[in-house]
């Protein structure tokens, strides 16, 4: 194993030790203490649209976490949405709703509720929906493997971004871009588009945009057989998700990624070590589609 790859090693558990202990530490209680807030409001309101917005801030901060129980509370808000006819939130719950069923590989059924959201954004005139119903559109088509359609969902919420100079929003389009163009193998393609939204993270010194960057330029660099660029750039990001407790799916994400470069390197030991640490992330997370791929790279 390359001196660097076990540099990179050591430090990515101790990232792995700093995201568990103090996740678990501090995480559930600041959620209990903000839903139990949320709760005292929900429980004094008379007025339904205070009730619909409170279900809604209780369902949006539970909802990476405990996805089905962020769904009863959305639900739920329907319901009242219903009762009183107030149309003007129903595209942020269907947004939701549909974020819920991607959380779940349910790509399909996410498709048709986007759709839904992106017809009562337009109905509302509500741009910025629009924009994120074309986003998520984006990302349905591109886990069912629809690259045409993922790209020009992708190219119309972009333009939306650029029209309100939006940056952070135009440079997680371009990292979305520059995704499908790596999955068809366009490397230099896709590499432009996550320089530019990388000169845009360090603009902005947003430090998500810019490990959002760096990890999709590290896809590329493992792809090319570049291992140490490609860990440099993953260890970056890695440092900045460990950061974020509801970030988990990124980093298993990245322990997969260490498992296939190891793997790579004929190192089976330290391969079966990170994706070992993947799987057991995407158990918590009920990640179906990363559970498959991070198995069968044991399985190689």
């Amino acid at each position: 194993m390359p001196k660097i790859a076990s540099i990179f090693l050591i430090i990515s558990y101790v990232f792995l030790f700093q995201f568990i202990v103090l996740g678990q530490m501090g995480l559930p209680i600041l959620l209990k203490q903000k839903t139990d807030s949320l709760k005292n409001i929900l429980s004094h309101s008379p007025h339904d649209t205070v009730c619909v917005n409170t279900l809604y801030e209780i369902g949006y901060g539970l909802v990476e976490f405990y996805p089905d129980t962020s769904e009863v509370y959305y639900q739920r808000a329907l319901t009242i949405i219903k009762k009183i006819n107030w149309r003007q939130k129903l595209p942020a719950i269907y947004s939701e709703l549909g974020y819920i069923r991607l959380l779940k590989s349910d790509f399909e059924q996410a498709s048709i509720i986007y759709d839904s959201c992106l017809s009562i954004s337009k109905e509302l005139r509500d741009s910025i929906m629009m924009a994120i119903s074309y986003d998520q559109l984006g990302v349905s088509q591109f886990h069912l493997g629809n690259y045409i359609k993922a790209t020009t969902f992708r190219k119309k919420g972009l333009a939306i971004y650029q029209a309100k100079n939006k940056k952070i929003d135009v440079a997680s389009a371009y990292v979305w871009i520059a995704n499908i163009e790596l999955d068809q193998g366009n490397y230099t393609k896709s590499l432009d588009y996550y320089l530019e939204a990388l000169k845009i993270g360090e603009e902005l010194k947003d430090s998500l945009t810019i490990a959002y960057a760096k990890v999709g330029s590290a896809h590329i660099y493992r792809h090319q057989k570049k291992y140490e660029k490609s860990l440099e750039n993953y260890v970056f990001a890695l440092s900045i998700f460990i950061k974020y407790p509801f970030l988990k799916r990124e980093v298993a994400t990245i322990y997969y990624n260490f498992g296939n470069i190891y793997q790579s390197l004929n190192n089976n030991e330290m391969a079966l070590e990170n994706y070992s640490i993947s799987i057991n992330m995407r158990k918590e997370l009920k990640e179906l589609k990363g559970l498959s791929d991070s198995y069968i790279g044991i399985g190689n």
